[in-house]
């Protein structure tokens, strides 16, 4: 199976190579785009057999993905324990921010009772 799905990418490769070829523009040299399409095509095949292409072979393949599961799942995990730290660090801040207010309060309110403000 992995064997057909490698060389459906390759034919693609191919194809979009010769796509290049044919849809050149007439004023260039006849061996410009000959150049071009072949140098798709290399482009291609050398992204195709890097991490991109193992991804696309793995999806294309019926691989059934339980490596990939896993791994979404701790990330899942990983982002959950983040937000319920952020919350803790949010409601920690508004307990912060409320004593603040009321210090505030108690000092204007003291201000205004004594008549006189201190710098």
């Amino acid at each position: 199976m992995k064997l057909l799905t490698a060389l459906m990418m390759i034919l693609a490769a191919l194809l979009g190579g010769i796509a290049v070829i044919l849809n050149a523009p007439p004023h260039l040299p006849p061996e410009v785009p000959g150049f071009l399409g072949i140098a798709y095509a290399v482009a291609v095949a050398v992204i195709l057999r890097g991490p991109i292409g193992r991804a696309l072979v793995g999806q294309l393949g019926g691989d059934p993905g339980g490596d990939t599961t896993n791994r979404l799942s701790a990330q899942v995990d990983e982002v959950l324990d983040e937000v319920r730290m952020l919350r803790q660090e949010h409601l920690e801040l508004h307990e912060r921010v409320d004593f603040t207010e009321r210090l505030l309060a108690q000092h204007r309110a003291g201000d205004l009772a004594g008549g006189e403000r201190t710098p």
